[in-house]
């Protein structure tokens, strides 16, 4: 898959290295990074505001203040009226920086040139002019320390303005890399992604702080970004996947899926699970039960085949099933879901070990599986299985704990790289690794979904879009963009959060 740059999602060490070896390599200048960068972000500001419009702009004394000092001049030059405050005066501004605050100061001394205000010492916040925008140049990618004196006071005085906060290149007071608040933060409305998208916006508090991210390409080359393997997972991309073309001759070749679940009490899993999978429109969804649950689901499921092991005692997979199943597995070639209601019986979970060892094909493992798998993951070693762990479930896979999203995010890519599998990390957001270093997250509120019997739905649709696609990448993402979509299109008609089925 070729996933455009501007959804991939950078640490703030690629995204300094990215720009140091632009300037140096190419000999392009920092300078015009900075013009490029600071002319973007005034161009959308203006068609964002009227003429006639006050900004006020807070400038550090880096080159993100720099960028600030570039967007101050183009707003200015086109009927915006721009005062603009230095945190720390003016002494200490880099050399671009302070290179822009000289060419504005000329600006300002220029008889017939735009209302431009500079305070080169921090004022009283209460004597600053009213504003219908404020930009934010404070602290670029680079802070990893809690803000301080005279940061969060400004910091403070943004939140409460009113205004339409924009952000340069990142909030200020947000970690580049893992999304935690240190100690206060701007609480933007846009912000501007400069050359490459920072992962923290979409990490933990991120999103909640960055507001619409708009992404601004400085021409970095594509070479210096190929080490980023972490992307956003977003229709524009995914909707533009080349899927392989199929002219099936019969039901079977039009795709089957096998779905392996249930247990006495959480049948529903199992249903909703099969009902997602037929909804995608397979040839073929075979339900594998114990025949002691048959009645179940020959009372919810209609479209499904049912294929049942042992006698009408048995309600739980056992050991002794495990040649039927694979029988009947191996005889048309599909992909297998385990997990949706399965218990955890020992037996059932031996059954669930076994099966894994066994089957050669696509298995999604999901729910009670997972645990069951979690005793012996040497049986995992193959690159044709996709686990759907929430995160109690992967803190027992990974054997350890996360602290944040980025740690989670660490968590997954080292598990799947080193048992050579795929992995969709349910919570906020999810988190979808694999075993070629690639990762993938959502950028929308997936707290919608923390309700029984959507991981179900989740995992049954993941199926059966790998047997049509044979690219569970590609399924995943497709999967979780999907319910996002349903759940948006409920809400366009009812302002009740929408019941698992009415997603599929």
């Amino acid at each position: 898959m070729v996933i455009p740059s501007e959804f991939q999602l950078a640490t703030s060490e690629q995204s300094k290295r990215i720009d140091s070896e632009t300037i140096q390599d190419l000999g392009i200048s920092g300078r015009m990074l900075m013009e490029i960068a600071g002319a973007k972000a005034a161009a959308i500001i203006q068609k964002h505001v009227n003429p006639g419009s006050r900004a006020l702009i807070f400038c550090g004394k880096g080159n993100n203040a720099g960028d600030g000092l570039v967007a101050a001049r183009f707003l200015s030059q086109n009927n915006i009226a721009v005062s603009v405050v230095f945190a720390e005066g003016t002494k200490k501004l880099t050399p671009n920086a302070l290179a822009n605050f000289k060419v504005l100061e000329k600006l300002k001394n220029n008889q017939g040139e735009p209302d431009i205000t500079l305070y080169e010492k921090l004022p009283d916040p209460a004597s600053l002019p009213p504003a219908d925008i404020i930009i934010d140049a404070l602290l670029g990618v680079g802070i990893k320390n809690e803000i301080r004196t005279p940061y969060d006071l400004i910091i403070k005085f943004i939140n409460q303005s009113g205004s339409i906060v924009y952000a340069l290149d990142i909030p200020t007071g947000l970690h580049a890399n893992n999304g935690n608040i240190l100690g206060s933060c701007v609480r933007a409305d846009y912000t501007f992604s400069f050359g490459t998208q920072k992962i923290g916006c979409f990490l933990d508090n991120g999103p909640g702080v960055s507001g619409e991210r708009i992404f601004c390409d400085l021409g970095f080359p594509r070479s210096l970004k190929s080490e980023i393997k972490r992307y956003a997972i977003v229709p524009a991309w995914v909707d533009r996947v080349e899927l392989p073309k199929r002219s099936p001759r019969h039901k079977y070749e039009a795709g089957i899926v096998y779905i392996i679940a249930g247990s006495p009490g959480l049948c529903g899993a199992a249903v909703m699970a099969a009902e997602s999978a037929w909804a995608e429109g397979l040839g073929s969804v075979s339900l594998m039960c114990p025949r002691g649950l048959l009645e179940i689901f020959e009372s919810h499921l209609v479209h499904q085949t049912k294929f049942v092991v042992g006698d009408k005692t048995d309600t739980v997979f056992k050991p002794d099933h495990l040649d039927e199943i694979l029988k009947q597995i191996n005889r048309r070639e599909g992909t297998v879901v385990i997990g949706p209601g399965l218990g955890r019986n020992k037996d059932t979970a031996k059954f669930v070990r076994q099966l894994v060892q066994n089957y050669q094909g696509k298995i999604v493992i999901d729910a009670d599986a997972i645990w069951a798998v979690s005793e012996d993951l040497s049986i995992l070693n193959k690159a044709r299985v996709v686990l759907t762990p929430h995160p109690g479930e992967l803190k027992y896979l990974s054997n350890r704990g996360e602290k944040d999203s980025f740690d989670r995010m660490l968590a997954v890519e080292e598990f799947c790289r080193e048992y050579k599998v795929y992995m969709l990390s349910k919570g906020l957001p999810n988190i979808l690794g694999s075993p070629d270093k690639q990762s993938f997250i959502t950028q929308y509120d997936s707290t919608i979904f923390a309700r029984t019997g959507f991981g179900d739905i989740l995992t049954g649709k993941i199926a059966a879009l790998w047997e049509l696609t044979d690219n569970p990448i590609y399924s995943c993402a497709k999967a979780l963009l999907d319910g996002k979509s349903r759940y948006d299109e409920h809400f366009k008609h009812y302002s009740t959060i929408p019941g698992p089925l009415n997603l599929i």
